[in-house]
């Protein structure tokens, strides 16, 4: 799994540009704070870990989002198939 901050490109004027930041920041607390009450953790959770990697890419294996509580189990899904085959001449 990855987590990374919201990403954004803007052009236009500096008071254009300055609302796409204020924009882009909104939604990135937001969903940061979503995932963190989503697996029962402080609101700035997330945040915090993200900002101290420099927000850069965060890539999770699978034990370390047991660990964030991002999943609750791990497992190898068993496959099971059945076949039927019939067979006849004429």
């Amino acid at each position: 799994m990855m987590i990374h901050d919201v990403s954004s490109g803007g052009r236009g004027k500096v008071e254009e540009l300055k609302a796409d930041v204020a924009e882009a920041d909104r939604l990135d607390n937001k969903i940061y704070t979503m995932m963190s009450q989503n697996c029962g953790k402080k609101d700035d959770y997330f945040k915090k870990i993200v900002h101290k990697k420099g927000h850069a890419d965060w890539f999770l294996d699978a034990e370390e989002c047991k660990k964030h509580k991002i999943c609750n189990h791990i497992r190898i899904p068993k496959l099971v198939a059945a076949a039927t085959v019939e067979i006849s001449f004429e």
